[in-house]
């Protein structure tokens, strides 16, 4: 198949997270909680996550001749889309930081195992790695602060 289909499925997935995402953020628990004062200015999430899309997308695309790779990606997808849902719709925070603790076991086995396989595709979801490290770290401190 080509990037475009892979590019297709995660752009509907990201579709769905920002739904979630840009309802959640209308919602009194998060417009009154307290952030760290590292905060990222909210330009910054659309930038990363567009950068971590593509790059994620491109990624699958070079798995997909391992087959056996292709099911962590899905279930990547799923986590990351169930985080927004339970961090940003519904305000369960610690639910939230469970499924995020979670999706950074996964991106780091994806790291490890796609490396086998193939340098470039794992390099490629070293950025998103990092990101969701931090989204952790930065939902683990929202939930101390409130």
């Amino acid at each position: 198949m080509s990037y475009i289909y892979y590019l297709v499925i995660v752009a509907v997935s990201a579709g769905l997270a920002s739904y979630f995402t840009f309802e959640g953020l209308k919602l009194p628990k998060y417009v009154n909680s307290k952030k760290p004062s590292w905060y990222p200015p909210s330009y910054l999430f659309g930038i990363m996550w567009t950068i971590i899309y593509l790059l994620y997308s491109y990624s699958w695309f070079l798995s997909s001749n391992y087959g056996s790779l292709q099911s962590i990606f899905i279930i990547n997808i799923i986590l990351n889309v169930l985080w927004c849902y339970l961090f940003f719709s519904l305000g369960l925070w610690d639910s939230a930081l469970i499924s995020l603790i979670a999706l950074d076991f996964v991106l780091l086995t994806q790291v490890i195992q796609f490396y086998k396989y193939d340098t470039l595709g794992s390099i490629l979801l070293i950025p998103y790695l990092g990101w969701s490290i931090f989204a952790t770290y930065l939902n683990y401190t929202m939930i101390i602060l409130n």
